[in-house]
């Protein structure tokens, strides 16, 4: 009533021509990267086309890969259901969208952890009682930088998803490029829908996973960076970049979801083996030395964020938890809440419960756990067929790669390393179920997703395996089901 006509015309011209500004610049933006992008394809024509060609067609001795071709639009088609979904598919229909996309939008204009008493991240809460900024990764402070960019060219983009799509697109990059060489690289990151959709939505999974992708790279090729690193017997001033780069995987693998740590240990038993098999004194006393460098970077990594944790609560960072917590959390999770009104799945440890109450909680907990593994945590309605023939198919994929480990002559090290491997797999599972107990009881497939890095590294120790017409083929139809499946729920079950 207080506002006249004329007042109102005002804001909304002035409204109007923000928008059409906004809509200008999301245009110019819009063009220059289609040019960028024909320009990339042309500058990159001849080498594009000898890569389809050579896909297509047989090589000079009439051979046609026909497992690179499968493979390669495997990961081609879950790069596209990772950008469908992550372009058009509505804001919160994903695990814990909501939390994490306002942790972005604070690591966009910020570069340090905060307080987590700061009335600025007092909208980063969730119903747990908890930000996600309280965590260790960088991810909300990278991945928001990409954002902010998104955001300032395109109004309309959903910015907040971009630098995961951007990620999976790097991954589905190096993928392509080398799955001829490394046919490892399909038991990695080919036959699992789980480690495609995480790249879909907002999560700082997306990094976890990438960067244990790279140092899984680095375990399973001979000539990289890490083993020549580690080798070295003089150093100069040009390795100090490899030790860096090194150190802050390890560090920022430390630094993210526990999960992953599984990795780190991966990497631990694979040099300590390397260096035991280590012959010659001298050669041990050059593999102790740089992996001392290493071990050096990596807790300088950890220690630099932990330092903004003693900067902001000194000793008490416990009390400082729990009191934002009860100022935050949803009513059934809240530490001030009678035991007795508490929600059941909550914190059952620490409330008395035992580890079979868990599973009388949740008596669906190992079910849920591999169907949203191997396919989608929202979806109910799939046939139990499809997730019987990936449970087969796993299994009898992992038992080819043990059958062939074990049949190497003198392999007593590789032999060693599967059944370390195996038992990281096993303890992966242990963790996720005392997740459950310490936490919420409630399954979650993404906390195994370090299992299929660590059987495309024993994958990478027997490559004559692949050459096995059936194996190859058992390997295409997983995929083929994965991305088949990725692409006829996933698409329908968030539109």
């Amino acid at each position: 009533f207080l506002l006249s006509a004329n007042s109102i015309r005002e804001a909304a011209e002035n409204a109007a021509a923000k928008l059409h500004v906004l809509y200008v610049r999301q245009r110019f933006f819009l063009a220059l990267s289609i040019a960028l992008l024909l320009c990339v394809l042309l500058f990159f024509r001849n080498g594009i086309a000898s890569y389809l060609k050579m896909l297509f067609l047989p090589d000079s001795s009439g051979h046609f890969d026909w497992f690179a071709l499968i493979s390669t639009a495997v990961i081609a088609g879950a790069l596209l259901v990772v950008c469908i979904i992550g372009l058009f598919s509505a804001l919160g229909l994903h695990p814990d969208e909501w939390d994490v996309k306002a942790c972005l939008d604070y690591g966009m204009t910020h570069f340090l952890p905060p307080d987590m008493r700061d009335p600025a991240v007092a909208q980063t809460y969730s119903g747990y009682g908890y930000t996600k900024l309280e965590n260790y990764t960088w991810y909300f402070y990278l991945a928001g930088k990409i954002a902010l960019l998104f955001k300032t060219m395109f109004c309309s983009l959903a910015y907040y998803r971009v630098p995961n799509l951007l990620l999976f697109a790097a991954l589905a990059f190096y993928f392509v490029r080398n799955i001829r060489q490394k046919n490892w690289l399909m038991v990695a990151l080919g036959i699992c829908v789980q480690s495609w959709y995480i790249f879909s939505y907002t999560t700082a999974d997306a990094l976890d996973f990438t960067i244990a992708f790279a140092i899984t790279c680095l375990l399973c090729n001979p000539q990289s960076l890490l083993y020549r690193t580690v080798e070295k017997k003089k150093l100069c001033r040009r390795d100090i970049p490899a030790f860096l780069l090194l150190g802050l995987l390890f560090g920022n693998i430390a630094l993210g979801k526990q999960c992953y740590l599984a990795i780190l240990a991966l990497s631990f038993f694979v040099l300590l083996l390397r260096l035991i098999w280590q012959k010659d004194p001298l050669q041990k006393k050059v593999l102790w030395r740089n992996y001392l460098i290493i071990v050096g970077v990596f807790l300088a990594v950890f220690a630099f964020r932990a330092g903004f944790d003693i900067a902001h609560y000194g000793t008490e960072k416990s009390q400082v938890k729990e009191a934002v917590a009860i100022q935050y959390a949803d009513y059934d999770k809240n530490p001030s809440t009678p035991t007795e009104e508490l929600n059941p799945s909550w914190h059952m440890y620490s409330r008395g419960y035992t580890l079979p109450d868990v599973f009388a909680e949740n008596p669906d907990w190992f079910a849920m756990s591999y169907k949203s593994f191997c396919g989608l945590l929202q979806d109910h309605d799939t046939g139990a067929w499809y997730y019987w023939c990936m449970g087969l198919l796993y299994l009898t994929l992992f038992a080819g790669i043990g059958i062939a480990t074990f049949r190497q002559p003198d392999n007593l090290q590789g032999n060693v390393r599967f059944v370390i491997c195996t038992l990281l797999m096993v303890g992966e599972l242990a963790a996720s179920i005392v997740n459950s107990w310490l936490i919420e009881s409630m399954a979650q497939g993404r906390y195994l997703l370090p299992c299929i890095l660590i059987a495309g590294y024993l994958a990478s120790t027997v490559p004559e395996l692949f050459q096995k017409k059936i194996y190859r083929m058992l390997l295409s139809i997983a995929g083929i089901l994965s991305v088949g499946y990725f692409g006829l729920v996933g698409i329908p079950l968030f539109f």
